[in-house]
């Protein structure tokens, strides 16, 4: 067998060996690492691409966020890694999400495709494969011995005896058939393959705008050429500072002066209503850039206006982000913090990428492909940090320092992290009657994640259950 037969033998086993029956946790953060050294046993010229080593830290920067809290954000964050890597292995010039793509495609039909493409081989060669035919020369030897053992055992009672004490019970069909799954995964994971089509989109000899590029199209039967676009953009500009001026003007009146809102308005429609209407209109407003600075308009000499315009149209896109996360934050100091009102935060912060990456474009006179790259790393980036946070136990602690009466309910449906904070909170709630069912609510939780804990081994380890759990035992101690 070959080497790289061997290393997918191997990491099969481990792979098995680590998940099966068994819950996420230190057993793919050390598959993680296992998964990078083979990589490198198998290819050593990935250690000379500076992306693939970029996201191999970063993989191993949430397994360690997965060793440490054991949640589903660094399982997903670990896994997104694995298939990054994946098709930087085929693509080692692309993007972060090309190569996601490229990871994902392989693992479905990596294996399937090579089956067929070999037993195509098999057919159109008068001889069988070397590797077929030591396979048959293998196989066809233990089929035979299978059929003596079956006729012995029914000739011969002493025979039969001695067979029944071999234990088989450790293989099943369910073990076979998780193992077979991850032998198809970790085969296209170790043999990744690309899309030709959209490989050679990715990955463009220069990520400059080509000066000869023409920009002209036809509108209604009518030729627009460059100096057409260069004047439309000039008026839509205009327009577009004038409308989002005024908008932020009202923004900013209500944060630092005023502060109401029109009749029968809440505070969470004019929150909600912003956001939602701010990511529609920041796409669009994307879009519009990209659409007049796809080519011939950035060497134009007259463009120096419209480029101005542009930049101080997405610098007020950038303004009117900033009031977003102002009311954000007086939303959450009113009605405490959850996962939706951190979502609007991430969402602020990659648009604010996207708007700067825009602004870089233009000044750089790069393609529309910068921004897809660019934004992709910004997106890999804040999904990696983030499973260095332990945000349930964030959300727990901010709405304790709230005045007013919190959603202890809502507190209840977060993660095992914040049992110790949950327990103390209870003497916070004045009800007798809420109070005892709160305390139902909580012990039922607690009963879960003990019989959670009890069913894990070492492989589904996390620091932080393992703390808690600790923490747990030791509070019973005390009281008994």
């Amino acid at each position: 067998m070959k080497k790289n037969d061997w290393i997918i033998l191997v990491v099969t086993g481990v792979y098995s060996y680590f998940f099966y029956n068994e819950m996420i946790g230190l057993n793919l953060s050390l598959f993680t690492l296992i998964l990078l050294i083979t990589s490198i046993i198998k290819d050593k010229e990935l250690l000379k691409n500076r992306n693939w080593l970029a996201v191999a830290g970063f993989s191993l920067m949430a397994s360690c966020g997965l060793a440490y809290y054991g949640n589903l954000l660094s399982i997903l964050a670990v896994i997104f890694s694995l298939l990054i890597l994946a098709g930087m292995s085929v693509s080692r010039n692309g993007s972060i999400l090309i190569a996601y793509f490229h990871g994902f495609y392989s693992v479905i039909v990596s294996c399937g495709d090579d089956m067929r493409s070999m037993r195509e081989r098999y057919h159109n060669n008068s001889r069988n494969l070397p590797s077929q035919k030591r396979l048959l020369l293998i196989a066809i030897p233990i089929l035979i011995s299978l059929v003596f053992i079956g006729l012995y055992r029914a000739s011969n009672p002493i025979f039969e005896e001695i067979t029944n004490k071999i234990n088989f019970d450790w293989i099943s069909f369910s073990w076979i058939f998780f193992t077979m799954v991850g032998m198809w995964a970790i085969y296209g994971f170790f043999h990744a393959k690309y899309v030709t089509e959209v490989k050679n989109f990715d990955e463009p000899e220069t990520m400059k705008v080509d000066r000869n590029q023409k920009s002209e199209y036809h509108l209604f039967g009518k030729i627009i050429s460059v100096v057409d676009e260069n004047f439309s953009a000039k008026l839509l500009f205009v327009m577009l500072n004038l409308v989002i001026l005024i908008l932020n003007l009202g923004d900013l009146n209500f944060i630092f002066i005023d502060q109401t809102l029109p009749e029968n308005y809440t505070f969470a429609q004019f929150l909600h209503q912003g956001v939602g209407t701010l990511i529609f209109s920041i796409i669009i407003s994307i879009a519009i850039v990209l659409f007049y600075f796809r080519g011939e308009l950035n060497f134009l000499s007259q463009n120096k206006f419209v480029k101005i315009l542009a930049y101080l149209w997405l610098l007020q896109n950038i303004l009117m982000l900033f009031s977003v996360g102002v009311k954000n934050s007086i939303y959450i100091d009113l009605y405490g913090l959850t996962y939706k009102r951190i979502g609007i935060y991430i969402y602020i912060s990659l648009t604010f990428v996207g708007l700067v990456s825009t602004i870089l474009k233009i000044y750089l006179v790069k393609k529309n492909l910068f921004l897809f790259r660019m934004n992709g790393w910004s997106f890999y980036l804040v999904l990696v940090f983030s499973t260095l946070l332990n945000w349930d136990q964030m959300i727990v602690d901010n709405n304790k320092s709230l005045d007013k009466e919190i959603d202890i309910y809502y507190l209840l449906s977060l993660s095992d992290a914040t049992f110790p904070s949950l327990q103390k909170m209870e003497y916070n709630i004045k009800n007798p009657e809420e109070r005892k069912y709160y305390h139902k609510l909580l012990n039922r939780k607690i009963t879960k994640f003990r019989y959670r804990q009890s069913q894990k081994t070492w492989k589904s380890w996390s620091y932080l259950n393992s703390k808690i759990e600790n923490e747990m035992n030791y509070q019973a101690f005390i009281k008994n």
